[in-house]
């Protein structure tokens, strides 16, 4: 039931994420994109960084809900502004927006820190290999309802 709102809360990160790596004007300030995961029994954060923009994600389980809190560094105001802006759209979730965090509260539905390790180490892969998605194959390159439930196999 949630679960399309939470591909939506991950795909956001991922997708500004993966536009800052993408961006051409950092491009010429240059390096590598660089990606992290690490995680704890009830969250997981990655950090993505390139041509002097951070973003970092972390994903609480609290309870029967997600918490998505990112924190953008580096960047202009207005483009924080945005993503807040973006967030606010999913009549499902409870969105704050403060200072250069931008915090989403949904229902978790089953996710497991598990899953969601094992869907931010597949974008940091992505990030690392320099993969750009456009907005029309973003949606198919998100986790479906099945991606995100553990089914007792891990």
């Amino acid at each position: 039931m949630n679960m399309k709102k939470l591909g939506f809360a991950l795909s956001l990160t991922a997708a500004f994420g993966l536009m800052a790596c993408g961006d051409s004007s950092s491009s010429a300030s240059g390096g590598t994109p660089s990606c992290n995961v690490s995680s704890d029994a009830n969250s997981v954060t990655r950090s993505m960084s390139y041509g002097g923009e951070t973003v970092e994600v972390k994903q609480t389980i609290e309870g029967d809900y997600l918490i998505t809190a990112s924190t953008y560094k580096g960047m202009p105001k207005e483009a924080v502004e945005e993503e807040c802006q973006e967030a606010k759209y999913d009549r499902n979730a409870e969105v704050t927006c403060e200072g250069n965090t931008v915090t989403t509260k949904v229902e978790a539905a089953g996710v497991t820190v598990a899953k969601l390790k094992s869907l931010a180490e597949g974008m940091c892969k992505d990030i690392s290999s320099g993969v750009n998605m456009d907005d029309e194959e973003e949606e198919d390159d998100y986790p479906s309802k099945n991606d995100i439930h553990d089914n007792g196999g891990n």
